[in-house]
């Protein structure tokens, strides 16, 4: 039977009560469907997750109580820094959820020359995508939320990694470096990819073009295949590792 998972902001305890409110209640109540006797997990991002009753339920609050704790690991061994140039709305969100279920430790909005991006709406979108990566986490089962960096500039973006690759149509070899890394950062450009200029800044900064394939890839598409032939490479989809 599938577990529904919830992530808050509290700290949590073994013993302990939690009260939800507001939305968190609503999305546990309605959407969730939780009711009095019913078990779900908690996490707040610190690592591992807590077995939690649901208690009571009312119209405005629930009170579950907080019976295990889980310490499931559920990350990488690969730190992974992910770079995605800002597209419109649909795609960005199927970015963020694709980056946060392939185990991204952090996720730089990029402003690029081809971003669809309105400034005006910038703080909304910021908060928008905070929700999306908790969506996400709540649906794969991490208990670590992949951080969102501040939107940078990708001719100002700096990054320390081991390995550094670009995606982007038509270039590059489809042959990732023989080292494991501890850290690689990913590069992904908007629809359109990155213009000249900024291919340019990016290879003379240290990263290399690899190619995934004959087709053009959009955004989302892009940061699922990147990811997962690094992970599978490198991090936790190695058969090695399994």
């Amino acid at each position: 039977m599938r577990i529904n998972r919830l992530f808050v902001r509290e700290d949590l305890k073994v013993g302990s009560g939690l009260d939800l409110e507001g939305y968190r209640a609503h999305y546990l109540r309605s959407v969730l469907r939780g009711r009095p006797g019913q078990v779900c997990h908690v996490f707040n991002g610190l690592g591992g997750e807590f077995v939690a009753t649901i208690v009571s339920v009312s119209r405005n609050s629930i009170h579950l109580d907080l019976t295990a704790f889980l310490e499931n690991d559920r990350e990488s061994p690969l730190e992974t820094h992910v770079g995605i140039g800002i597209v419109r709305s649909s795609a960005m969100d199927e970015s963020l959820s694709h980056a946060t279920e392939l185990g991204a430790t952090i996720i730089t909005p990029l402003h690029c020359a081809y971003s669809q991006n309105n400034q005006r709406s910038l703080e909304k979108r910021v908060d928008h995508w905070h929700q999306i990566i908790i969506s996400a986490a709540e649906q794969c089962g991490r208990n670590r939320l992949p951080r969102l960096a501040p939107v940078t500039p990708v001719n100002t973006w700096q990054v320390e990694a081991e390995h550094r690759l670009i995606a982007h149509p038509g270039h590059g070899s489809p042959i990732l470096p023989a080292r494991t890394p501890a850290r690689v950062a990913l590069a992904i450009g908007p629809e359109g990819g990155f213009n000249p200029d900024e291919l340019a800044l990016l290879t003379d900064g240290g990263f290399s073009i690899v190619n995934l394939g004959p087709r053009v890839l959009r955004t989302p598409t892009a940061v699922l295949s990147l990811l997962a032939l690094t992970q599978s490479r490198w991090g936790d989809m190695d058969a090695a590792r399994l």
